[in-house]
């Protein structure tokens, strides 16, 4: 973050990323390599100064955003996964932090922008998520149209995907916006050398990991995971079955209730091949949750750490966070009961019926 502070004083500012919903910015060193993706907390998807949706936001903004989930808490939430990712020991969620950062390339009110351009005032500081770069990964749709799983064919193997990512980070240029152009140019040139085959064992390895995934997206529920908004990462050379997942952009997560409306958010990897996101948990997720998932310390430490991270909202309300808390625990009681069993996988999972777990105190 210090590299970047000082990048953006030497006038290297953070590049918008032109795709998606809500401003975000790829954050710089001084030689101009990305070290991160930073997300202004009042530039989410319904912030007041998203620098997109400005149309929906005036004329619609009685449509906007999700019942389920708290206003202006995207940066806390992708903050709160990654706490979740190192409390799991998963390794899938880069690295991310809160941190305070200014540019004139973020979106700011008219009187900011014109105390800064006229008066010289320094840009208020915006605090957001900060995650880090991951080098070397492809985002999945793009890496699946490119070597599509031996039950799709290639023609039907970008089937529910998009061209382009939402915050994709697999893009290098010096514009001050990265253009889906650049995005797809980036992605293909990854590709292109790449001598990656699909094999039982590479799918197997897949397989791991996409169940490491669903844990992890059920558990914090998360309402906007798709194929264009996790990576994949394979070790170069014949015969490398290394593949790993990178869980980014986990921005709407942490509900306080479970979504009850038109919209259900279903999770995007439901969508993948049935011989791949069907079948039973394997032995060794299992082997990961059920010793944390059934474990009341781990439980409770997990909750106070949530804590000490989410109070630092300024909006903070210790009733909504146990409403949190409540989701998050139910998702965790049906995920235990779930590993339990022998012939239940991720389709078993979203399948159960919606649980809430409440905390009552009696005095005897």
């Amino acid at each position: 973050v210090a590299a970047v502070r000082e990048a953006i004083e030497e006038g290297i500012l953070p590049k918008m990323i032109q795709t998606g919903s809500s401003g975000s910015y790829f954050a710089r060193s001084k030689d101009g390599m990305y070290k991160g993706v930073f997300k202004p907390s009042d530039e989410e998807p319904y912030g007041n100064l998203n620098p997109k949706r400005a149309f929906l936001r005036r004329y619609f903004w009685w449509a906007m955003g999700r019942p389920c989930l708290l206003a202006g808490f995207s940066a806390m939430s992708e903050a709160g996964a990654s706490l979740l990712d190192d409390r799991l020991a998963l390794g899938m969620v880069p690295k991310t932090k809160l941190v305070k950062l200014s540019s004139p390339s973020f979106h700011y009110h008219y009187k900011d922008r014109m105390a800064f351009e006229h008066h010289g005032q320094k840009l208020p500081d915006k605090i957001g998520s900060f995650q880090s770069f991951l080098q070397g990964y492809v985002m999945a749709s793009s890496f699946l149209r490119q070597h599509p799983l031996p039950s799709r064919p290639r023609s039907g193997s970008s089937s529910g995907t998009t061209s382009s990512s939402k915050d994709t980070q697999a893009v290098q240029g010096s514009a001050t916006e990265v253009t889906e152009e650049e995005i797809a140019q980036a992605e293909e040139g990854a590709l292109e050398e790449d001598d990656f085959l699909w094999t039982p064992e590479s799918l197997m390895a897949f397989r791991l990991e996409l169940e490491k995934l669903v844990v992890f997206d059920y558990l914090c529920r998360n309402t906007d995971r798709g194929l264009d908004n996790f990576m994949i990462y394979h070790a170069r050379g014949a015969g490398s079955n290394d593949i790993r997942l990178g869980a980014i952009d986990n921005s709407l997560a942490w509900p306080i209730k479970h979504p009850d409306g038109i919209r259900d958010y279903p999770y995007g990897w439901l969508y993948l091949p049935s011989d791949l996101i069907g079948g039973p948990f394997s032995q060794a997720t299992k082997d990961i949750f059920l010793p944390l998932l059934s474990s009341p310390k781990w439980w409770y430490e997990t909750e106070q750490a949530l804590l000490d991270l989410f109070r630092q909202d300024e909006h903070f309300s210790i009733k909504l966070f146990e409403s949190q808390m409540a989701i998050f625990k139910g998702q965790g009681w049906n995920i235990l009961q779930c590993l339990r069993q022998d012939d239940e996988g991720p389709i078993e999972l979203c399948a159960r019926p919606k649980k809430v777990v409440r905390r009552s105190e009696q005095i005897i």
